[in-house]
């Protein structure tokens, strides 16, 4: 396989997953996120655009920009999760804290 063709592998392998994980993010099923995440990380981490064939970087760069694009999402997913969990946190911290004060 050539180097464009894997380099296109790699980013259609990217987006699908990067999909996936935002459905998998929007059903709230964190669990699952957090083992496919890394696999995610390590396709992106394979991404080398310094081979691109001049013919062909419009179509990486379209690609590339999807990925950006499905990227963003997540990380607005995922800092709505983390604010979730924070303020969950924060009332667990309150009814711990009025529980003791009630067993005082």
């Amino acid at each position: 396989m050539s180097l464009m063709s894997e380099l296109k592998k790699t980013i259609g392998q990217g987006i699908a997953l990067s999909e996936r994980l935002i459905q998998i993010a929007e059903q709230g099923d964190w669990e699952v996120f957090q083992k496919l995440e890394p696999q995610r990380q390590a396709l992106v981490k394979q991404l080398d655009v310094s081979t691109v064939d001049p013919d062909e970087v419009t179509q990486v760069r379209e690609g590339l920009a999807q990925l950006i694009s499905l990227n963003e999402q997540l990380e607005q997913l995922c800092q709505s999760q983390r604010t979730e969990l924070l303020q969950q946190l924060q009332l667990l911290k309150k009814s711990d804290k009025a529980r003791k004060a009630y067993q005082e």
